[in-house]
Parts: structure tokens; sequence; C-alpha cells
């Protein structure tokens, strides 16, 4: 199935006018695939031009924490990152609505009504597309619709 969004959005870019590269695409031997996988991953972000980054809920309420550090880490290169989630609703509407053993007195949730924690959801001032589907676990229309507005930005 990741093989198969991969071809998806690869091809979604390339519409676009632009060269993906993503991340299944490495490859690896296995002898320390953990080891192998973070360095190949960190080597593509410091090749890349940009990085497009989804940030939708991940096993949990936030999103997936390879991501955030991909995120940060593009961040700390002076690359821009563009975000993208399934999820339209800010986190504390989030964490309220699928996970309310979390949102009791004893949990403090960040409240500033983004998508997720400020240093996330606030790290990109650039372009952030949010689309209601949780149904949509690979989050392409969101995906789609950020490709849309980068093409449209360029022309």
């Amino acid at each position: 199935q990741n093989a198969d969004i991969g071809k998806v959005k690869k091809e979604l870019c390339r519409k676009a006018g632009i060269q993906p590269l993503y991340p299944l695409d490495n490859e690896i031997s296995g002898e320390d695939a953990a080891k192998e996988i973070f360095e190949a991953n960190l080597s593509m972000i410091r090749e890349c031009d940009f990085v497009l980054a989804n940030i939708s809920p991940f096993r949990g309420p936030h999103l997936d924490p390879g991501t955030a550090y991909e995120i940060g880490y593009a961040r700390a290169l002076g690359k821009t990152v563009y975000l993208y989630s399934n999820d339209d609703r800010c986190l504390l509407d989030r964490i309220q609505d699928d996970f309310p053993e979390l949102a009791d007195e004893q949990h403090h949730i960040e409240d500033f009504g983004l998508s997720d924690n400020l240093m996330i959801a606030a790290s990109d001032s650039r372009q952030f597309v949010r689309v209601k589907d949780p149904e949509d676990l690979a989050a392409i229309k969101a995906f789609s619709t950020l490709l849309l507005s980068l093409k449209g930005a360029k022309g």
C-alpha cells in the first residue's frame, strides 16, 4: 500500500512540475536497516529544495514523530517545509473529540487553534493545507491541493 501511495504522490508531483524524492525509494541493504533508513532520509532532506510533510494524525492525536523530526531537521537546514493534513480540526478539538480520556483536567492540552503542537504547525508560514477526510490516511486530497497551490504560485 505504501508503494502505491508513493507512486501516486510522485506522479502528482511530476504533473505539478516538481521532481519528487520519496523516502521509500531509498535502497536499504538490511544489515542495520534502522540506521540506514535514518541516514538515507536525512540525506534526502539535505538533497531536496523543499519538503512536503504529511502531519495527519498518526496512531494517536498527533503527527508521526518521525515526520516531526524530519520537519525540524529540514527547518534547521533552512529548507521550506509545506504542511498538509487529512484533518481540518485544531489539536484541542481533535483530542476532545477522538481522545476524550486525554481531555480531562489532569492533562494540559495546548490551545493555540493550530493543527498540532505549535512547534510543528507554526513552523510553516508559507502554506498549510488541511482537508477534512480522516479516511484518507495518506492525505492524498490535501497533498493534491497543496501541489495545485504551489503550481499556481509558480505560474
